[in-house]
């Protein structure tokens, strides 16, 4: 009798086989254009039928790498990567009836959630898309930024073993260490902005493209602390910390005022983690000399790079009245007033407007539409400035949680966010007395305190949906109840 395992096995051997006539082939002809796609295309369906127990990695690949692949349209890693995660979950869908855990729960809420999330995205492509194919795709994938995170976690409660988390981390960890040099060599050669072969649109390519820095250097600095719980030996914490280092310089070039705040509270809450004093003191002493420093000796700012200024600026008291301007906050390609502060005030008011506008619009938000490409034709600075706002807000660009989820979803979807997210944190504490027994776990808990956190105080000035979040939160939750489950079956035993 043949079985599922064979034919997959016979079905990876015919598709080798014709992948290496066709390699053999384009160097036969010498051209190899098209090749790195088809190759990416070879490996994805390789992983489709292996990834088994790991089905979800290439989402925390696609999470960490950035950039955009183009081949007449763009598509990005995260799509990429979430699209070939599930499809990678099929083949265990099929050939076994997933059960979930008796000891996992499954949030309250969340199938509500994704159901609601349909709804809205059935709403806005009905009455924004104009019957238009590719608007309906552009507004379905700016969907896709809140849906992916509450339907990943649904998936991973049936199909997803836990104990391999660890193993996403250290790949999201090494696609953001790429992410971020890639990023630092875009610093110093402005004109890097493409891979050719892959097809890439690099992260750190566009006017203000460093500005990629500010994510995944704290990406990469929060995994590699996260991390630093995890394992121990000198090796792997003296690379952890220069990863750190390495996040650090990244976050100073990024320009991200927010994001060096961020980071500043990341150290301190790592202290907190520690469990040792000296470190927590030493942490708080270090920042406290550190913007002493820079208030009383100003000066020390001149010469640095733009960005770096912009960055170090949110440390020093009446920035502008000390120096008497405002380092690398002018938005490039603007004039006078129109500052990157302008954008990011107007950006809020225009949300607050539209989510206040009506009742609908209160419960449900406004909606998405697809990106109005009218601005990039404008030759007047101000006017391009003004539509290039509105067509941030009708896209769910507005650069800040707080907005991006009232004035595009409503009060009802940060309701479901706080029963979702309120019910992750309950069960945090309730498995808390196990977190002495499990490295890890307690690494998982200190990276989901950073993120709820980051996300609640600065969700005014930066970030989105908290999709990313609800992801780290959840994931904590199922492994922790896993680890519980487990630990109690070995005392039975």
């Amino acid at each position: 009798m043949i079985t599922p395992s064979q034919i997959r096995d016979w079905f990876i051997i015919f598709l080798s086989m014709v992948l290496a006539c066709y390699v053999a082939t384009q160097i036969a002809d010498g051209g190899l254009a098209s090749f790195f796609p088809l190759l990416g295309i070879g490996i994805g369906v390789v992983w489709v039928f292996f990834g088994g127990s790991v089905w979800w990695l290439p989402l925390f690949a696609g999470m960490g790498i950035g950039g955009v692949f183009y081949f007449g349209f763009k598509v990005h890693p995260f799509e990429v990567g979430f699209f070939l995660s599930l499809a990678a979950a099929l083949p265990l869908i099929a050939m076994r009836a997933g059960q979930p855990l008796a000891h996992r729960s499954l949030p309250r809420g969340l199938l509500l959630f994704l159901f609601f999330i349909c709804l809205e995205a059935g709403f806005s492509c009905a009455r924004f898309s104009g019957g238009s194919t590719r608007d309906m795709g552009s507004i379905l994938r700016i969907y896709l930024k809140e849906f992916w995170a509450p339907f990943f976690l649904l998936v991973f409660y049936y199909y997803g073993k836990s104990r391999f988390i660890a193993v996403g981390f250290y790949v999201l960890e090494f696609t953001y260490l790429i992410r971020l040099l890639i990023g630092m060599v875009a610093v110093f050669i402005p004109n890097f902005t493409y891979l050719p072969g892959v097809n890439m649109i690099l992260p750190a390519s566009g006017v203000n493209g460093t500005d990629d820095l500010r994510a995944s250097g704290l990406g990469l600095a929060m995994v590699a602390m996260m991390m630093s719980f995890y394992q121990k030996g000198w090796l792997f914490s003296m690379l952890q910390r220069l990863a750190f280092i390495v996040a650090l310089i990244g976050v100073g070039f990024g320009g991200g005022r927010g994001t060096l705040v961020g980071l500043l509270m990341a150290v301190v809450l790592f202290a907190l983690f520690s469990r040792r004093k000296s470190m927590l003191w030493g942490a708080a002493v270090l920042i406290f000399a550190i913007i002493c420093l820079l208030n009383l000796k100003p000066e020390l700012m001149d010469g640095l790079n733009p960005k770096i200024q912009r960055t170090a600026s949110i440390l020093i008291v009446n920035f502008e009245g000390v120096r008497g301007t405002e380092f690398g906050q002018t938005k490039e390609g603007l004039e006078g007033d129109l500052s990157t502060n302008d954008w990011h005030h107007r950006l809020a008011q225009i949300g607050r407007e539209r989510w206040t506008a009506n009742l609908p619009n209160f419960l449900f938000g406004t909606g998405i539409r697809s990106y109005d490409e009218t601005a990039l034709k404008e030759p007047d600075p101000k006017v391009q400035f003004a539509l290039a706002l509105n067509s941030s807000a009708d896209t769910a660009a507005y650069e800040d949680g707080l907005w991006t989820v009232l004035a595009t979803s409503g009060l009802v979807t940060l309701v479901f966010y706080v029963v979702l997210f309120g019910g992750f944190i309950r069960k945090i504490i309730e498995l808390s007395p196990i977190m002495g027994r499990t490295p890890f776990g307690r690494s998982l808990v200190f990276l989901s305190t950073f993120v709820i956190v980051d996300w609640v105080a600065f969700c005014y000035w930066q970030g989105g949906f908290p999709s990313y979040e609800l992801m780290v939160v959840g994931a904590t939750v199922v492994y922790l109840q896993d680890y519980e489950a487990e630990f109690k079956a070995k005392e039975e035993a």
